[in-house]
């Protein structure tokens, strides 16, 4: 397999870009470290050019604006996002490129453990990978063939579900988009992280959506937590609920900026 270019997209990551650099050039085969800056003020930019990263900005456009500038910088057929407080595994890379021998397949990601060293989120997220099947549809962690993402349109300039966005084209397309359960990412955040990240998921999702999917999944969540707090930690017969509001709210602002708006509210800030 030749060497592939990476893009990490960041905004004020210097608290964690550099361990995230070092596992990259230690367990991919990297061509060229592309660093996509969305306007950091806390060191962030210097140190990945210290890190010898070629470093683009994006004018602070949002992380789908930033991801396709990624996509057309790279140059490498099969290239990778990573992002920049995403710690890959030493198997990331061979578990997830062996699914590009089927040349159907687009593009490759793997479940995320969000909250990584917080023991109810991590097995909160374990649990809904393994029991629940979630698919871990996302940018995280991911490699993707250029060529055929950009056939069906590239990456849209949404401040969330970018991903999701693009899961939908890609299939819709006749093309594959593979899960790899075998290796995990690892990804620091707290509680109160996780709800402002399904809250940033929601602004994305209702963009693209209807809010009915959203809220019969808010009005479950009381039963479900149920079943997570047994299972995973009682602290989730609270914060489940929690969670799936967060995400409510996020795409029900997303609706009202549209209506207000009159079109797509690509400029919402993102990270």
């Amino acid at each position: 397999m030749d060497n592939i270019d990476v893009v990490v997209c960041t905004r004020n990551s210097a608290a964690t870009i550099v361990a995230v650099l070092k596992r990259i050039r230690s367990y991919v085969p990297v061509n060229r470290l592309i660093v996509v800056d969305g306007g950091s003020t806390d060191g962030t930019v210097g140190i990945a050019e210290e890190m010898g990263c070629e470093v683009y900005f994006d004018g602070g456009a949002g992380l789908g604006a930033a991801r396709n500038m990624g996509l057309r910088v790279a140059e490498t057929e099969v290239m990778a996002f990573i992002d920049s407080d995403a710690y890959i595994a030493e198997a990331w890379f061979p578990r997830l490129i062996r699914h590009f021998r089927d040349p159907d397949v687009a593009l490759a990601s793997n479940p995320v453990i969000y909250g990584y060293g917080n023991p109810p989120l991590e097995r909160l997220y374990r649990y809904l990978y393994a029991v629940d099947a979630a698919k871990p549809i996302g940018f995280i962690s991911t490699l993707l063939r250029r060529g055929k993402v950009m056939e069906v349109g590239g990456v849209r300039p949404m401040p969330a579900c970018e991903d999701f966005e693009l899961y939908e084209r890609v299939t819709a397309g006749g093309y594959r988009w593979v899960f790899e359960y075998g290796v995990e990412t690892y990804h620091p955040r707290s509680l109160l992280g996780d709800l402002r990240h399904y809250y940033w998921w929601g602004l994305g999702y209702g963009l693209i959506k209807p809010l009915k999917g959203p809220f019969m999944t808010f009005l479950r969540s009381p039963a479900a937590a149920v079943r997570l707090a047994l299972r995973c930690h009682p602290i989730h017969l609270a914060y489940y609920p929690m969670l799936r509001a967060a995400f409510l709210l996020g795409c029900m602002k997303a609706k009202l900026g549209l209506v207000m708006g009159g079109g797509s509210r690509g400029g919402l800030r993102n990270r």
